[in-house]
């Protein structure tokens, strides 16, 4: 069970939907609050995702204050986080990217039992991030928060029941809207943040423009669900 100083924070969907745009704004905005802020990619940036429209621009030295992992596997990732408690200042906001590149086993993949396998593990890395996370608010006796991305896979399916064991308190789906032949696309965002029988739920839609490079918010709605 998470802790109730833990929160996690999905942001699922196509792997073009600006994702990483929302995950280093999260990054910034903690940072700037004076939080430890540790973002884990499996890549290194080539450049900085595309900016929101409507954010001050972060000071020259805020980057300076997020420590940027690159772990290419989920060995590292797992190292990582095992040793967590031997940190002298552990971070109170764990941000991973593209979380189903961890989840992916190539040792198991070619077994009898790959699907079955495959969730084995998807589930011992969702759960070792949650206890890693919860060792961190514990040591810095403040709440701590892991915020992930996930990009959709043709094994989906594998994923549903681990986001509703670990990713309990806020959920954002990113879908790309097909239909409507702009340039640049439309993307739309809809979060299911659940409380007790009451949900909440915003939609918002945006896109990234091709001008400055921003990503643009056309429309903001929410409805209540009682």
């Amino acid at each position: 069970m998470k802790p109730h100083n833990v929160t996690s924070v999905l942001l699922a969907g196509p792997r073009d939907s600006h994702k990483s745009s929302f995950l280093m704004q999260g990054a910034v905005k903690y940072a700037e609050g004076g939080q430890n802020v540790v973002y884990i990619t499996a890549f290194e940036f080539e450049s900085l995702p595309p900016p929101l429209q409507g954010f001050p621009k972060p000071a020259p030295d805020i980057f300076a204050l997020i420590k940027f992992l690159y772990l290419p596997n989920w060995k590292d990732l797992l190292q990582y986080v095992f040793h967590l408690h031997l940190h002298a200042l552990v971070p109170t906001v764990l941000i991973i990217e593209a979380l189903e590149h961890y989840c992916t086993n190539s040792d198991t993949e070619n077994s009898g039992s790959a699907a079955a396998t495959a969730a084995s593990h998807a589930a011992l890395i969702c759960a070792a991030l949650i206890d890693g996370v919860a060792v961190c608010a514990k040591r810095s006796k403040s709440p701590a928060h892991l915020i992930v991305s996930l990009n959709e896979q043709k094994s989906q399916n594998m994923f549903s029941p681990l986001i509703d064991i670990f990713f309990t308190d806020v959920v954002w789906l990113f879908q790309k809207d097909e239909d409507d032949g702009c340039n640049p696309a439309s993307y739309s965002m809809t979060n299911l943040e659940t409380t007790f029988s009451k949900a909440r739920q915003h939609k918002i839609f945006f896109k990234c423009e091709t001008v400055d490079g921003n990503v643009v918010f056309s429309k903001v709605s929410f409805w209540e669900n009682l």
